[in-house]
C-alpha cells in the first residue's frame, strides 16, 4: 500500500512539475519502450497477456453492468440487486468451508491443521493436566444461551 501510494505522489509531482513539451517527451520514451517490449514477446506471452486482457475486461464490464443493472442505487444497500448478489456469493462460500472441533477445548476451526485426529495444535501443545482450555478445568462456557443467541447470525 505504502509503495502505491508513493507512485501516485510520485505522478502527482511530475504532472505538477513538468511542462507540456517534458511531458510529452516522457510519453515519447514510455511508448517506445512499450513497443520494444511487445515486439520482443514470444506468441506464447503475446497469447498470454491478451487472454490476461481479456479476463479483466470481461470482469470489468461484469461488474459495471451490476452495478447499472440496479433499477434504484438510491435504494438502501441491502436492496440493491448489485449487493444483494455479491452476499449471495459470499454466503455461498462461507458455507462451503469445512470446520473442525477441538474434542478437547471444543473450539471450532476452519481449515485448521489438526495434530491429532480431534485435537488442535494448542492443545496438543499443552503438556499439562488438565489442558487448560479444557471441560476438566472448566474453561467450556457450556451452551450459548437464548438471549445471546439474538444477537448473532
Amino acid at each position: 500500500m505504502e509503495m502505491l501510494k508513493n507512485q501516485t505522489e510520485k505522478k502527482n509531482f511530475i504532472n505538477d512539475t513538468e511542462s507540456a513539451e517534458q511531458r510529452a517527451s516522457r510519453l515519447e520514451h514510455v511508448n517506445a519502450l512499450q513497443k520494444k517490449r511487445l515486439e520482443r514477446e514470444s506468441s506464447e506471452e503475446r497469447a498470454l497477456r491478451l487472454q490476461q486482457m481479456r479476463v479483466f475486461q470481461q470482469k470489468r464490464e461484469a461488474v459495471q453492468n451490476m452495478v447499472q443493472s440496479d433499477d434504484d442505487s438510491t435504494a438502501p444497500l441491502l436492496q440493491q440487486t448489485f449487493a444483494r448478489t455479491r452476499m449471495m456469493k459470499f454466503h455461498e462460500e462461507l458455507s462451503s468451508i469445512d470446520f473442525n472441533i477441538c474434542s478437547v477445548c471444543l473450539e471450532t476451526f476452519s481449515g485448521a491443521k489438526m495434530t491429532k485426529s480431534t485435537i488442535c495444535q494448542r492443545c496438543c501443545r499443552d503438556k499439562k493436566d488438565p489442558k487448560l482450555y479444557s471441560t476438566n478445568n472448566n474453561m467450556d462456557p457450556g451452551e450459548v444461551p437464548i438471549e445471546l443467541q439474538v444477537s448473532t447470525q
